[in-house]
């Protein structure tokens, strides 16, 4: 996607300068990665439900065995530092709508909030570029950044003569 004589990889949220750069990119192995990446989380994300609300002493085996009674689980993710949380991923879609059916969950004793898990990129907010000015001998971020997210930095060299 171009936009002000950049072009966009929103796979990978990384700008780059031209549009053979863009292809060069796309062809590219780390761009193939998190392509693929990004379409198994969202599989994932469609297979899965949230469930807030736990409490530390709640097991993982205690979730999927509460879950197991709607459907088959595939696994339990739960969160590692509070257990507040877990992500119960299923084995098809039609069992996390009949989780989600169900509008009350509660798992020993404890009342929880289930809802469909969100999708999220696998890719963080790209830094932006420093506004400073660049002088000789030292790198510009947003160009390191760009040249570091690519396989082949060829494209870049026939551009060398003009920031000289």
């Amino acid at each position: 996607m171009a936009s002000s004589n950049k072009f966009l990889c929103d796979v990978c949220n990384l700008s780059l300068i031209s549009e053979k750069a863009m292809e060069e990119h796309l062809k590219g192995k780390k761009h193939q990665k998190v392509e693929e990446v990004t379409k198994m989380r969202q599989i994932q994300a469609k297979k899965s439900i949230f469930v807030g609300n736990l409490v530390k002493s709640m097991s993982e085996i205690e979730i999927t065995d509460y879950f197991m009674k709607v459907g088959s689980v595939e696994r339990v993710i739960l969160d590692k530092e509070k257990h507040r949380y877990a992500i119960v991923e299923f084995q098809s879609e039609e069992v996390v709508e009949q989780a989600l059916a169900t509008k009350k969950h509660t798992i020993g004793g404890r009342k929880v909030n289930v809802k469909q898990r969100e999708w999220k990129p696998v890719m963080g907010k790209q830094k932006q570029p420093s506004k400073k000015k660049n002088t000789r001998g030292q790198v510009d971020e947003g160009v390191f950044e760009s040249l570091v997210a690519l396989d082949n930095v060829s494209v870049y060299l026939d551009l060398s003569t003009l920031s000289n």
